[in-house]
């Protein structure tokens, strides 16, 4: 009498678990989008930040000697936009790469004055086909989402 019960059971069980799946599988795969969604927006704007506070960084620790020096102020800010580009390339931003802003204080680097801070900004447009046009309102004239990324250090190479 026993075995007959377990065996009827047994039979209403079959299949519950492809049920339980239908169900939930549906809900995982919406919850699993927007992390992926916001890790594509965000992986170019991580990378533009850290290579805008590595080029900071850079500039920053140069000697006040060198800040100073008009012949020698082009070449720092140029080494300073190198290591910017280096780091964003990874991105193989296309026909339009983000060029970063390069300021000494509130003014741009011209070898007269020693800074008391400086700052890289950049602003990239990224183009996202994946998501469509569920991002319009984020999206400029040409269709792309700008991100900017904006480094501001105090100069310590006094």
């Amino acid at each position: 009498m026993k075995q007959s019960t377990n065996c009827r059971n047994h039979r209403w069980q079959r299949g519950v678990a492809a049920v339980e799946l239908a169900i939930i599988l549906p809900i995982l795969l919406m919850l699993l989008t927007v992390p992926f969604y916001f890790g594509r927006a965000f992986w170019p704007y991580t990378v533009a930040e850290k290579a805008a506070h590595d080029a900071a960084r850079y500039l920053s620790s140069i000697p006040v000697t060198e800040m100073k020096s008009q012949a020698r102020i082009a070449a720092i800010v140029d080494v300073a936009r190198q290591i910017y580009d280096q780091e964003v390339a990874e991105l193989n931003p296309g026909m339009f790469p983000p060029t970063p802003t390069i300021t000494c204080g509130n003014f741009t680097c011209d070898g007269i004055s020693v800074p008391d801070t400086v700052r890289v900004a950049v602003r990239m447009r990224v183009f996202d086909n994946f998501a469509g046009t569920s991002n319009s309102e984020y999206k400029d004239e040409e269709g792309g989402i700008v991100l900017t990324a904006d480094v501001t250090l105090p100069y310590v190479g006094k």
